[in-house]
């Protein structure tokens, strides 16, 4: 059972009114949308104060949340952090104040560098999950912190070389595994962000992804930022593996996959990991709808329905979304929430939107990410 997360109070603003959920419980955790410091003011949404301010802000929407779910701060255990590059040099103050709200109490962290936030002014968005063992559902999911090329001796591995820097990333994930028990084979879904300088070496990459991963290979999806959390680094990885055995969801017809590194999904135990879709047409390879946010939103949200289909569940099973979106379109961006009301009804997920450099195929506009729960 997926319910959403409605607040009695939320002085922020009025979220019935949008085309997602603040936030959704399930039988895997709890899983809420990007919380920024944004406000209505009674005219417009706006943002105010430095990094500090409107993590304390962000942090406050997040516990208020958090109790309308039944749960607490101390039941978060991983956040993702999206803090456009102008501000990362007043990243440790976000770092500070999590640490202040938690008491100190360590979690996963993925901070991901972006172009810029729907919110201009708006420093950071705040991504955060409670997860839970849940019988029939899922034995575990397991969020790795966000992995740089970091060498033995402290500085980044193989500067300049992505198809390096991929295989060093594999290597300290793998470290980090066996540590828990696991190992590469259980990984359901990576994302990578790239600077766009390697994004022509970036084909080369699948090498060290076949050499690591599999033998099914997770959801994936590579997206361009113009800077990195190291300026040395040409690429980092959030990694997400499960304690289930993962499946490959084999859509008919969409044999593209078949010679991959990553697959359309993967199901493991009742969860469903996506790789990023983007406006082609699986079965063909072409590219529809050139540069146009909201009809390829649209084509990208009957691939996923497809493709939760074949796993075994519906739009109605999905547990959230991220939709990455170039700068270009964001005048016609809004209009991508009629598409959610198509595809959703009103059952939404929760959902974060954030301002990408650029999506590897040059017509696209937009590429989104989908995490789904089967029924029981």
């Amino acid at each position: 059972m997926l319910d959403a997360i409605e607040p009695t109070s939320f002085p922020w603003l009025d979220y019935k009114k949008y085309s997602f959920t603040l936030g959704k419980t399930t039988p895997a955790g709890t899983f809420l949308s990007g919380a920024s410091a944004s406000r209505f003011d009674g005219a417009h949404v706006v943002v105010e104060g430095g990094m500090a301010d409107q993590c304390r802000v962000a942090w406050k929407k997040i516990e208020t949340l958090m109790e309308a779910a039944g749960k607490s701060l101390d039941d978060v255990t991983r956040v993702v952090e999206y803090v456009p590059v102008h501000a990362l040099e007043q990243y440790a103050e976000a770092a500070g104040v999590r640490a202040e709200v938690l008491g100190g109490r360590e979690i996963t962290v993925n901070t991901v560098p972006v172009k810029a936030l729907l919110r201009p002014d708006a420093l950071i968005e705040i991504e955060a999950s409670a997860g839970v063992e849940s019988a029939g559902v899922t034995k575990g999911i397991v969020h790795l912190p966000t992995i740089l090329p970091f060498g033995a001796d402290g500085e980044i591995a193989y500067k300049g070389d992505v198809v390096g820097q991929t295989a060093r990333i594999f290597e300290i994930a793998s470290d980090m595994l066996t540590m828990l028990g696991l190992d590469l084979s259980h990984v359901v879904q990576t994302i990578d962000f790239l600077v766009p300088e390697v994004r022509g070496d970036y084909r080369a990459s699948g090498k060290p992804r076949f050499d690591a991963l599999g033998p099914v290979y997770p959801g994936a999806a590579g997206i361009m930022q113009p800077k990195l959390l190291h300026p040395d680094a040409v690429v980092q990885y959030d990694i997400t593996a499960s304690r289930d055995v993962p499946e490959r969801i084999h859509v008919p017809g969409w044999d593209r996959y078949n010679n991959l590194s990553y697959s359309a999904g993967v199901k493991a135990g009742k969860m469903i990991f996506g790789s990023g879709f983007g406006s082609m047409n699986p079965a063909t390879e072409e590219v529809w709808h050139d540069y146009d946010v909201v009809e390829q939103a649209d084509l990208i949200y009957s691939s996923i329905s497809t493709m939760l289909a074949v796993g075994g569940a519906s739009m109605a099973d999905m547990i959230k979304t991220v939709e990455y979106v170039e700068e270009p379109t964001l005048k016609d961006y809004r209009g991508v929430a009629e598409v959610r009301r198509k595809w959703f009804g009103k059952d939404f997920p929760a959902a974060t939107g954030v301002v990408v450099h650029g999506i590897l195929k040059r017509e696209m506009v937009i590429e989104i990410v989908p995490i789904a729960v089967c029924p029981q």
